[in-house]
């Protein structure tokens, strides 16, 4: 069967949704980096998201790298993580 463009988006938008539900937190891959800057220029914060991607951990060295903050990534446990953004 073929799918069309608009059913793969469907289809990842769903498979996104089912593992941010499973793992309970109310943050996906996608948009956990986008969280990181604003958390970094009001100087700190954290949330719980699924496993940062790689687009999030490289977001997150550059942001270092200008800004004299840490970013960590943790694992809560099986799968919900958190991502802190604080001082050195």
């Amino acid at each position: 069967m073929f799918l069309g463009q608009a059913e793969v988006v469907a289809q990842q938008a769903t498979e996104a949704a089912q593992s941010r539900l499973k793992a309970e937190v109310p943050v996906d891959e996608c948009l956990a980096d986008q969280f990181l800057l604003p958390m970094a220029l009001a100087g700190g914060g954290s949330l719980r998201m699924v496993a940062p991607s790689s687009h999030a951990t490289t977001n997150a060295t550059i942001i270092e790298r200008f800004l004299p903050l840490a970013i960590r990534f943790e694992r809560e446990n099986e799968l919900p993580w958190r991502a802190t953004v604080g001082a050195r």
